[in-house]
């Protein structure tokens, strides 16, 4: 915010209304706002960037229809495409349903 506010009690003012009024800026807060639409994060088992605990809590935050995947192994990362592989077999055979 301090590159497009320069002005730093504006900066502050703005950066209370969602910790005050919504309870905070973390997706948990605002994912319950996709449903009706599926919900499916899928996620990487050793994936030390974003902790299980916290994929959990936005995954129950979330409304129906939702459906947590694990994916076994390191997250994705672009110079290694064999992970993506059961990733998109997860996302086709949800797309045929």
């Amino acid at each position: 915010m301090k590159r497009k506010i320069g002005f730093a009690p504006l900066r502050a003012a703005l950066a209370w209304i969602p910790r005050n009024t919504v309870g905070g800026y973390g997706p948990e807060h605002f994912v319950a706002r996709i449903g009706p639409r599926p919900f499916v994060p899928v996620c990487a088992t050793g994936d030390a960037r974003i902790p299980r605990y916290a994929v959990e809590t936005l995954y129950n935050a979330a409304r129906e229809p939702r459906e947590l995947l694990w994916v076994e192994g390191a997250p994705l990362d672009g110079g290694r495409p064999k992970p993506l592989e059961p990733i998109l077999a997860a996302m086709f055979e949800r797309l045929d349903r």
